[in-house]
């Protein structure tokens, strides 16, 4: 959940999260306030553009995309979040599963630090 309790401006939030490189993002939705807004996988250069246009004429906007640098991840920017208003953006992601002996073990990280 992002919140923009402490500014009288809009502001951009950045929200970066590991992922293994056999996990693929399968949903990401953003409700702020009663408005739901589901994502669209699009080429990065044109999702981008698109974010930018959005942030530019006042609107807010949310862009994630994937990065391969050093580590997996996926980065989220969610801009002009108004004064005092709240977003809640959840993300769904399909991860393979192997099964040895029975069991499995399945891995979700609780904290990043890159």
């Amino acid at each position: 959940m992002y919140s923009n309790v402490n500014s009288e401006k809009p502001i951009e939030s950045t929200f970066e999260f590991p992922l293994d490189k056999d996990v693929v993002v399968s949903k990401l939705i953003c409700m702020i306030d009663d408005k739901v807004v589901e994502a669209k996988v699009q080429n990065k250069e044109e999702a981008k553009e698109k974010y930018d246009d959005a942030i530019a004429s006042g609107k807010t906007a949310v862009y994630a995309e994937r990065k391969t640098e050093k580590k997996e991840s996926v980065t989220l920017l969610l801009g002009n979040l108004l004064p005092d208003q709240d977003a809640t953006v959840t993300i769904q992601f399909i991860q393979s599963v192997n099964i040895e002996g029975g069991s499995f073990a399945f891995k979700m990280p609780t904290s990043f630090c890159p």
